[in-house]
């Protein structure tokens, strides 16, 4: 939990800081504390937990488990061997087949590199609850039930990426 407050604080201290040396004027945003905005964190919290559990817990292990009879030789290729799949699992869980096609390409992609840099953070950490509030993190800055940065006429100043970006940079710094 100390992890996942140390990422989040740094996130919104790099952003802001970047956006005060550069002189945006930009402003913290805060979401409207809602009933909607509670049901938003708990349960985005309590499935980011579920996912990380299956998709790095269970079936990262099994998998890099079975990888030697794979085929895959040594540790290294285990952990690739078991990191791919898992990941492509995952994105494909997050992906919605629908036009925009260019929407969906963007979302596929978005997706399978979350998926494999939460896995890599799960095996370099070995903390799984720790990249479970990562991802949950990242599920509240897309769903808009975290502060945002806005500019002077309230539209958000940085796009979402930005933060999830800046969270995992730090995330693998810590």
């Amino acid at each position: 939990i100390l992890g996942v407050a140390a990422v989040v604080l740094g996130v919104y201290l790099v952003l802001g800081g970047l956006a005060g040396v550069l002189g945006g004027g930009l402003r913290l945003r805060w979401p409207a504390p809602t009933s909607l905005l509670a049901w938003i964190l708990a349960g985005q919290a309590l499935r980011s937990f579920a996912e990380e559990y299956y998709y790095r817990s269970l079936l990262l292990a099994e998998m890099q488990r079975l990888a030697p009879r794979l085929g895959a030789k040594g540790p290294a290729a285990a952990r690739w061997a078991a990191l791919i799949p898992t990941s492509v699992l995952f994105g494909m869980e997050h992906l919605a087949l629908a036009p925009p096609w260019d929407e969906t390409l963007r979302q596929a992609t978005f997706t399978l590199a979350l998926g494999l840099l939460l896995g890599i953070l799960v095996l370099v950490t070995e903390n799984l609850p720790f990249v479970a509030g990562m991802h949950a993190f990242v599920n509240w800055l897309v769903l808009g039930a975290v502060p945002r940065f806005v500019d002077g006429a309230g539209y958000a100043a940085i796009p979402a990426g930005t933060y999830v970006g800046v969270a995992l940079a730090l995330a693998f710094v810590l």
